[in-house]
């Protein structure tokens, strides 16, 4: 599945929010995770993590 960066949200302190448009629907419940790869210099960088935005949004946020 491929997500498109649609948004960038600072939050309070450090924090950072990025939401994300899927490519096609996407059904999670809350507290689920995903993993991430996107391609580094030499190899890919990968990650998993918590999805912040709820199932109902239909996008898919995480906050870091």
């Amino acid at each position: 599945m491929l997500l498109t960066l649609r948004d960038v949200i600072p939050q309070a302190g450090n924090a950072t929010t990025f939401v994300f448009t899927p490519d096609e629907p996407l059904i999670w419940k809350a507290g689920n995770s995903f993993h991430l790869e996107v391609m580094g210099d030499y190899a890919p960088i990968e990650h998993t993590f918590t999805i912040s935005s709820a199932p109902a949004e239909g996008v898919v946020a995480i906050t870091t």
